[in-house]
């Protein structure tokens, strides 16, 4: 894809949206069975978006123990990485290269990581 832009308007596409735009502080968010599950898009850098998603089915606030056991995750993580966020909810997140993939390329990749937020939190 050429443009960050582009790549917006190809993401709004794929979820059957007119246009997807990013706010004042750079995050766009695509909302997927009512309300149950949030993508947020967020331009990282030049070429790049930032795929991230909470993963409610491990609460918030949790337990030290658990966050260590999550970062470690993060060496065997195929498909993005967990992380804390400030409001103590965990998180997935995962760039994405819209230089080096196509339309099709960018909603696969988009799907794919649905599909693993969904997986961790049918198992969290």
């Amino acid at each position: 894809m050429n443009s960050l832009h582009e790549a917006l308007q190809a993401l709004a596409r794929g979820a059957r949206l007119d246009s997807l735009d990013t706010n004042a502080d750079g995050f766009a968010e695509l909302v997927f069975g009512d309300q149950m599950l949030s993508l947020f898009v967020k331009v990282a850098e030049d070429s790049q978006l930032e795929f991230s998603a909470r993963i409610d089915a491990f609460g918030r606030d949790i337990p030290s123990e658990l966050a260590i056991a999550l970062l470690d995750e993060n060496a065997r993580r195929l498909r993005g990485r967990l992380a804390v966020d400030g409001s103590g909810a965990v998180v997935l997140g995962q760039r994405i290269d819209v230089s080096e993939v196509d339309e099709q390329g960018l909603i696969a990749a988009a799907e794919a990581f649905l599909r693993e937020v969904m997986l961790l939190e049918a198992g969290g």
